[in-house]
């Protein structure tokens, strides 16, 4: 809904979270410690929340946000003691998690036009493929780098045509790329641009990873009204809270998604923690 003014990024998600956690103290933000078990201890309202890491090792908290890909939730990756409310479980199991790849291809050569954003190709091996050089303030002359790639293409592939690539693999995947390419973009001189120009590819497949299974949810068959806000409610007594794209009332499944449910799952812990802290207070005046 940007228009002209669609926004790209010239850097991975990946800065964004390392630039918020230089804000918190050393120590507090642990990486590659994925989750299996998540047990809610104490009453209802005022439990914790006790989540078991690698090695078994475990940490407490009072609140937990619970942001992983619903199709890892949906595996059953990660163990919820007591077991998820059953609104929760149903609508997990009615809401369908598409399949995604990016076939990244990397170029010593531009060889498409200087205003070249985005191409859909309905027929093709790949259904759309874009690069960021046409979104540039500088006109797309890219940035040179030390293993010799100076431009970047990327193919995007889901649904049955991420699973057709897959099953593929990732060599006959980037050889059929280029090929489209070079027939989108060759001419009588020089009728294999892309091919000629490649460098190196990066293919990610995010139904291949196990710790996405996926890409983003998608309107599905059987979903009902009302499921999507049953996977953003709380349980465990208020102590889970859950965010992630697919708890989007919106069905938005992208990164605005994403960010705009994290930010609520936020307010819903901050106005927790407040709760608790006034309550904490209340009991010791009662006791005094």
């Amino acid at each position: 809904d940007a228009g002209e003014a669609y926004l790209v990024s010239d850097k991975p998600l990946a800065a964004v979270a390392a630039h918020m956690a230089a804000r918190l103290p050393a120590g507090r933000v642990r990486t590659g410690w994925p989750v299996a078990g998540v047990r809610v201890e104490g009453e209802e309202g005022s439990g914790s929340v006790l989540l078991t890491g690698p090695g078994g090792v475990t940490l407490r908290a009072g609140t937990a946000i619970i942001a992983v890909p619903l199709a890892v939730l949906q595996a059953g990756h990660i163990a919820f003691d007591p077991p998820l409310p059953p609104l929760k479980r149903e609508a997990m199991a009615r809401v369908t998690v598409g399949r995604a790849m990016k076939v990244i291809l990397g170029f010593r050569a531009r060889f498409w036009p200087p205003d070249f954003f985005d191409a859909v190709c309905p027929g093709g091996f790949v259904p759309e493929f874009w690069t960021v050089d046409g979104a540039k303030s500088g006109g797309g002359t890219g940035e040179k780098t030390a293993d010799g790639i100076a431009h970047v293409m990327t193919g995007f592939l889901a649904g049955r045509f991420a699973a057709a690539a897959a099953a593929l693999g990732e060599g006959e995947t980037v050889t059929r790329a280029l090929r489209q390419l070079d027939a989108m973009f060759g001419r009588a001189a020089d009728p294999a641009p892309a091919s000629a120009s490649f460098v190196r590819a990066h293919v990610a497949d995010w139904g291949a990873d196990p710790l996405a299974l996926g890409a983003y949810s998608i309107p599905s068959r059987g979903a009902r009204p009302g499921d999507r806000a049953a996977l953003a409610a709380p349980a465990g007594g208020g102590a889970l809270l859950f965010a992630g794209e697919a708890t989007h009332p919106a069905v938005n499944p992208c990164v605005q998604a994403a960010l705009e449910t994290g930010e609520r799952a936020g307010r819903e812990a901050i106005a927790r923690v407040r709760r608790r802290g006034v309550e904490g207070r209340r009991w010791w005046r009662w006791r005094a």
